[in-house]
């Protein structure tokens, strides 16, 4: 319990990074000139101006110096990173306690590789999901790296866990196809459509899920997206505030069934295919 409070905080300062990451990168500034200040006044905040959640209502929401609102997309952020973080540590670290001193036994696991590089990669799609939302864009700068990562973990999670060359070589097969049905899937679908329906970032995106999550994994995160994006997109109809021809950005959802076919893959798995055998032969 104590460590799972621990990886919240830090998920709420991850979270207070990532904000001000998507500032940079949309206000086009160089991240090795990254610091915080007010959208609106450009006044360079102090410590005491950018602690997780305290800060902003503390301050009522209202910048200290200029009073105008600040956007709550800060503390949403913030929370929603410490969500997914506590969670990914119940999820990848439930044996482990490092107040008890198993310290040799938390590096030496493939465990905790997997936790720090979900960790890594459940930021990057934090990051992607704010600025697909507000520009309809998957930034380079961050799916690249979320790639280079994804490919190297997959590469080496076997030795961590003491299989070694013998089971990549079984799980390449895997891996090749969740990427062709992925990544082919959504290139297919931008062949087909001209680019009106998918972007290239799409695709880029759902290499970054299929290494990430190889086989079957990915047909759960892709069937929960396209699950919440139809709901969404007949929603945003039914209720006029999107037209039938208007674009509305996919990767959200992609990154709602990746998470979710992250922590509860086999569980969601189990439950269709239980839930379909027994409407098959059982009815």
């Amino acid at each position: 319990m104590y460590m799972i409070f621990v990886v919240f905080i830090f998920g709420l300062i991850i979270g207070s990074f990532i904000n001000a990451l998507e500032y940079s990168l949309r206000k086009k500034k160089k991240i090795s000139r990254l610091h915080s200040e007010c959208p609106k006044c450009h006044h360079k905040l102090t410590t005491i101006d950018l602690i997780p959640l305290v800060s902003y209502f503390a301050l009522q929401g209202r910048c200290r110096y200029c009073k105008k609102p600040i956007s709550a997309q800060y503390p949403i952020v913030e929370l929603f990173t410490a969500i997914i973080f506590a969670l990914l540590y119940n999820r990848f670290m439930p044996t482990y306690n490092l107040v008890q001193g198993q310290f040799k036994e938390v590096i030496l696991s493939g465990q905790i590789i997997t936790f720090v590089f979900w960790l890594f990669i459940a930021s990057c799609l934090i990051l992607i999901t704010i600025t697909d939302i507000k520009e309809m864009i998957i930034p380079d700068e961050i799916i690249y790296p979320a790639i280079i990562i994804s490919l190297i973990y997959a590469l080496t999670i076997p030795f961590a866990n003491g299989r070694g060359s013998s089971q990549i070589l079984e799980s390449l097969p895997y891996l090749l196809l969740a990427l062709a049905v992925s990544s082919g899937f959504f290139f297919l679908l931008i062949v087909v459509s001209k680019g009106n329906w998918m972007g290239g970032g799409d695709v880029k995106l759902a290499a970054v899920m299929a290494l990430a999550l190889s086989w079957p994994n990915i047909l759960v995160a892709m069937m929960v997206a396209f699950i919440l994006g139809s709901i969404f997109g007949v929603g945003a109809i039914v209720l006029k505030k999107k037209k039938f021809a208007d674009v509305i950005p996919f990767g959200p959802f992609l990154v709602i069934g990746t998470i979710a076919a992250a922590l509860w893959g086999d569980l969601i798995l189990n439950f269709y295919f239980f839930g379909l055998y027994n409407f098959m032969y059982l009815t």
